[in-house]
């Protein structure tokens, strides 16, 4: 029993996930951008091995978060 105009039930769709490939899903929950370009760009060329565990992470923890922003006010875009 159709409850509602206008809908169509017997839709499907392809997938439920949003992320099509592993970049996408790595990248989803960086929160910073600078760190989102930087894995991005890794990523692409074939040296993700080369970036720091610590920078990987959704969030940084607070006491690298504070010594990157120190760094450059870019860094802090984000976090």
């Amino acid at each position: 029993m159709k409850k509602y105009k206008g809908i169509n039930y017997r839709f499907r769709p392809d997938s439920y996930w949003v992320d099509k490939t592993i970049r996408q899903s790595i990248l989803r929950d960086i929160k910073g951008t600078e760190r989102r370009k930087l894995i991005d760009d890794a990523l692409k060329n074939g040296r993700f091995d080369k970036v720091e565990d610590a920078l990987v992470g959704a969030e940084l923890q607070s006491g690298l978060r504070d010594r990157l922003g120190s760094l450059h006010p870019h860094f802090m875009g984000g976090e």
